[in-house]
C-alpha cells in the first residue's frame, strides 16, 4: 500500500485482534493504520477459510453475478462484457456494479511466454478470461469532490482502499482448460541481484 505512513507492516504470527486508544494518549497514523490492518486480515483469512482460496464463489441469492456473456474482438485488442454483481474471489469480496464493455488485455512473460496478440484470434482459437483483483490506496486527490474538505481549504487527508478489478486473457493450448492454467510466478527461479560497496580509502 502507497501513502505517507510512519510505520507499515503487519504479520499474523503477531496475532493482534484490536488496538486500544488510551485517554490522554497520542494517536499515531500507525495506530489506525495496524487496525485497518487488523481487520482487513481477519476479513480475509475468514473469506478464504469459510469460502476458499484460488476460487471465485458466487452467493445463490446473486448467481449471475460477474458471469461473462460475451467476448468481442476489434481493431485494439478484446472487449468483454461481465454481468454485475458480487462474489468472493481468492477471499476478497468484489463487487462489481456494472457499466459497459471491459477491455481485457493478454497476460505478458513471465506469466504467459510467448505473449498472444489479438491479432492471432482465429478459428479454433481459445483464450481463458482471467479476474484479476487487488486493494489499492485511493487519495483525496484521485476523487477531489468526494475526498477533499472544502472547509479545510483542500489539504490532502485521508486515503481509501479500494478493491479494483481487471479481466486479462491466457491463450489456452490445444488440450488446455481453465484447470492447466500456470499461473504462478516462481520467485525461487529468478535471478539474484547483489550489491558490493566500493572499499572504504
Amino acid at each position: 500500500m502507497k501513502g505517507d505512513f510512519s510505520k507499515w507492516g503487519l504479520s499474523p504470527a503477531d496475532n493482534y485482534s484490536g488496538v486500544l486508544h488510551q485517554q490522554g494518549r497520542v494517536l499515531l497514523d500507525q495506530d489506525w493504520n495496524a487496525a485497518q490492518q487488523i481487520q482487513s486480515l481477519w476479513r480475509e483469512t475468514a473469506g478464504k477459510d469459510i469460502v476458499g482460496d484460488g476460487l471465485v464463489a458466487i452467493p445463490v441469492a446473486a448467481p449471475n453475478s460477474l458471469k461473462l456473456v460475451q467476448a468481442t474482438a476489434t481493431a485494439t485488442g478484446v472487449e468483454i462484457d461481465m454481468l454485475p454483481g458480487r462474489g468472493w474471489v481468492d477471499g476478497i469480496l468484489l463487487r462489481y456494479g456494472g457499466g459497459g464493455p471491459l477491455k481485457a488485455d493478454y497476460l505478458r512473460p513471465p506469466l504467459q511466454t510467448p505473449a498472444a496478440t489479438p491479432a492471432t484470434i482465429a478459428a479454433g482459437v481459445r483464450d481463458a478470461v482471467v479476474l484479476e483483483v487487488w486493494d489499492e490506496p485511493i487519495s483525496a486527490y484521485q476523487l477531489p469532490k468526494q475526498l477533499l474538505e472544502p472547509a479545510l481549504g483542500g489539504p490532502d487527508t485521508t486515503e481509501r482502499v479500494k478493491t479494483s478489478m481487471a479481466l486479462r486473457l491466457y491463450r489456452l493450448a490445444a488440450a488446455e482448460d481453465c484447470g492447466d492454467l500456470r499461473l504462478d510466478d516462481d520467485f525461487g527461479a529468478k535471478g539474484k541481484l547483489t550489491v558490493t560497496p566500493s572499499p572504504t580509502t
